[in-house]
């Protein structure tokens, strides 16, 4: 028992080189997989960019050869529509066209305000509008892209020029007014009403109501 209590132990530890040098090749070798997929990632979030970039110059340069030749075909067709109103057989083919013409219009105002509120320096572009103007233009643009249905406008006279984003209104109001449309039978009228309310604050007031 003496001899028991006595005992020195001495406890020695080994180091196993092996299993160091498999960790830390494994540790390596995770660092530069990491490093290479970030690489990777990189890399396609640049080219994102640059097709992005692409894509907007692309769109803006369309847009901007396309506008004035619509703009040609729209008032060449008005006179047109004055001149041949009278003939049945004609008048339909240039309220085609006249609808080609609006949704053209639509459509590159819509991608140029996309790629407007997408990109890093967005800012409104505000400026005095004048409300009766806006609301006959998104009302005659409705129609034409929808002219089974009757859209009526009820804006309050005398309203004062609005300070806004005159593109971003009007293609908030066309959505609604399409929105409006496509979900309404074509006997519905839908009713486009602006008016004025100064309860706290002035506030020009927008409603479409199908």
């Amino acid at each position: 028992q003496i001899v028991d209590r006595h005992i020195t132990i001495t406890a020695t530890t080994s180091i196993d080189y092996a299993l160091v040098r498999q960790l830390l090749a494994f540790i390596v070798l995770i660092l530069l997989t990491s490093l290479f997929w970030l690489r990777k990632i990189n890399l396609a979030k640049r080219l994102a960019e640059q097709t992005a970039d692409h894509q907007r110059q692309f769109v803006a340069m369309l847009s901007h050869e396309v506008r004035t030749p619509l703009a040609v075909i729209d008032a060449s067709n008005q006179v047109l529509m004055l001149r041949l109103q009278a003939d049945p057989e004609v008048a339909p083919l240039l309220n085609r066209i006249r609808r080609g013409v609006t949704r053209l219009t639509y459509f590159f105002d819509s991608c140029l305000a996309a790629d407007r509120i997408d990109s890093d320096n967005f800012s409104l572009q505000s400026a005095p509008i004048d409300v009766s103007q806006l609301v006959n233009w998104v009302a005659e643009s409705a129609a034409m892209l929808s002219p089974d249905h009757r859209i009526e406008q009820d804006v309050e006279p005398g309203l004062p020029a609005l300070q806004g984003d005159q593109v971003l209104l009007r293609i908030m109001l066309m959505n609604l007014l399409s929105n409006a449309l496509k979900y309404s039978p074509a006997t519905t009228p839908v009713r486009l009403r602006v008016w004025r309310q100064t309860d706290v604050v002035q506030l020009c007031c927008f409603e479409v109501e199908d």
